[in-house]
């Protein structure tokens, strides 16, 4: 399944290192890709991407306060701001912001914490200067079967779902879509004249938008 999550990017004071996002302040609305030194650039201030959800956060987990514009541990930090959880990342140092004594709460989460792949990065870059920056994408999510033994020794089995991961440790993202004015026209008529295919077929809406931007080929 697909989910709808927030696209967030806060500076970040680590140091400058080679693949780094990249704001400088002479010029605040371009945005790059670090790929060499640094003695050229005026007052860079890096950047990290986060992908941010309406999950549950759990002990261990990293969130967001869209409020503060700042990331927080589950483990050591309590606030009662709304937050949402971080799902994947640009920023792979997440740990070093964590104080040793509590590293063991959040050693196998972050372990497994997703990252953003290459590809939408780029895409990112190229959105964010040309002024219409990506705030929503959809990531995959799969389901999967959670196993626990409850309180009087019995086994309790749930169903979950989690963001969906490549071999890489990077999450599966498909850019969402804003549609005009026209395409919902377009779409209006798809259904109107094709309505009778869909009929006793069960077809959510989800399905029928997918048909009708592959041309209406049913």
């Amino acid at each position: 399944m697909k989910k709808t999550v927030r696209v967030a990017m806060l500076a970040t004071k680590k140091a400058l290192v080679i693949g780094d996002l990249i704001i400088e302040v002479d010029r605040p609305n371009i945005l790059v890709k670090y790929t060499g030194t640094a003695s050229f650039m005026k007052t860079p201030i890096p950047q990290e991407l986060y992908l941010i959800s309406d999950d549950e956060i759990k002990e261990g987990d990293w969130y967001y306060s869209p409020e503060t514009k700042q990331v927080y541990n589950q483990s050591n930090h309590e606030t009662s701001l709304p937050c949402r959880k971080i799902i994947a990342t640009t920023n792979t140092s997440l740990n070093d912001s964590v104080e040793p004594k509590n590293r063991e709460f959040v050693k196998a989460y972050n372990q497994l914490l997703p990252q953003i792949p290459e590809s939408f990065i780029q895409a990112y870059i190229k959105a964010y200067n040309e002024g219409s920056p990506i705030t929503e994408v959809n990531v995959e999510y799969e389901q999967i079967k959670k196993r626990e033994i409850t309180s009087i020794g019995t086994m309790s089995i749930s169903n979950t779902f989690i963001t969906k991961t490549k071999p890489n440790n990077t999450v599966i993202i498909r850019e969402t879509k804003n549609y005009n004015f026209e395409d919902l026209c377009s779409l209006t008529t798809f259904i109107r004249e094709n309505n009778y295919k869909f009929e006793g077929k069960g077809m959510t809406n989800t399905e029928i938008i997918e048909l009708w931007k592959k041309n209406g080929e049913i």
